[in-house]
């Protein structure tokens, strides 16, 4: 039953009906799903929640049965001594112990009807009824309800004790006197100051961890971003740079006149206008003819043929005006350039 229970709330409350989920993330929700279960128990144990309490529930429904079988029999439960009964239950006797108390004093599932209390890890029965973990049978329950005399603990947060007969060595003229002095000692005692309770503590220590992944996740965004930025200079701009146009003031009198609108491009926009942007035409300076001391037809100095001669013949084209060996020629009387006669 608690397997089908927990599939149920794992399958339709968890991951919300969602089939053929990858094992990953399903080992991971598992891993999860412990501290918040655990938090889940530890808040409706501190509340005092009787809903939604298997062990609680089975412990009512035993107390419950145990004074439907023993109300009109009280004689069936005989006090043996401190700590050990024995209950008659149609022809079977069965012995009931009392042991100390291992429980917490919130964290348990200790009876609650009637100013019962039964632990079944305090009390244990020899019956095969006693057998399931955390749950008292009925014996144990008929016992502390109709012979609570014989209990070796007394539960203070509860009130009740093992003799409400009066002591034959009390005088009614020293309880003032008891009283009082049990009021100083509750006031000047620090230690019963009651402290922060474990809810409380659960919740604060939740905020502590969701401002820390608040933190986390900036610092990780932070982290992102700046590992995207390809120059430097995006990071620390260059001061020489020119900055966005400020919008024009607005007049204080009449029609204030449309503004221009501010667009921020995209990436992909200012990748296409940088694509397109055609290159800027870079005019080369102009030079007299005269002063280029190269041929235009080998452009050097010297011709190959006569490196190192200090006579050299040049000879100028009337139309383009160029300048040329006439060692570039090979003889020939008209220009490499234009065909025109030299």
């Amino acid at each position: 039953m608690f397997c089908e229970r927990f599939h149920k709330t794992l399958k339709h409350d968890i991951m919300a009906g969602k089939g053929n989920q990858r094992i990953d993330n399903l080992l991971q929700i598992l891993i999860s799903l412990v501290a918040d279960v655990e938090e889940s128990r530890q808040v409706q144990m501190e509340r005092g929640l009787e809903e939604g309490r298997y062990r609680l529930r089975e412990q009512h429904k035993a107390h419950e049965l145990a004074r439907r079988k023993f109300h009109d029999k009280p004689d069936s439960i005989t006090p043996v001594q401190t700590g050990i009964w024995h209950v008659l239950d149609g022809e079977t006797t069965y012995i009931v112990k009392e042991s100390e108390c291992p429980c917490d004093s919130k964290l348990n599932n200790h009876c609650k009807r009637d100013m019962c209390g039964a632990c079944s890890y305090s009390f244990s029965c020899d019956c095969r009824h006693d057998t399931r973990s955390g749950i008292s049978c009925a014996h144990i329950h008929a016992a502390v309800l109709y012979a609570p005399k014989n209990r070796l603990t007394m539960d203070e947060e509860e009130g009740r004790y093992l003799s409400t007969a009066p002591s034959p060595h009390f005088d009614e003229d020293d309880s003032d006197d008891i009283k009082r002095a049990n009021q100083e000692c509750d006031l000047n005692d620090p230690e019963d100051e009651p402290g922060p309770l474990t809810v409380d503590i659960l919740d604060s220590n939740r905020d502590y961890m969701q401002r820390f992944d608040t933190a986390i996740a900036a610092l990780r965004a932070d982290m992102l971003s700046l590992s995207g930025i390809a120059r430097t200079d995006e990071v620390c701009p260059n001061r020489k740079r020119k900055t966005m146009v400020r919008r024009a003031e607005l007049q204080p009198v009449g029609r204030p006149p449309k503004p221009q609108p501010i667009r921020i491009l995209t990436k992909a926009q200012l990748k296409k206008r940088a694509n397109h942007t055609e290159p800027e035409n870079v005019l080369l300076p102009k030079y007299r003819k005269d002063d280029i001391p190269y041929c235009s037809v080998c452009f050097r100095l010297q011709p190959d043929e006569e490196d190192g001669c200090n006579n050299i013949d040049w000879i100028q084209c009337c139309l383009c005006e160029n300048w040329m060996h006439t060692a570039c020629l090979y003889g020939s009387k008209f220009c490499p350039h234009d065909e025109t006669p030299l």
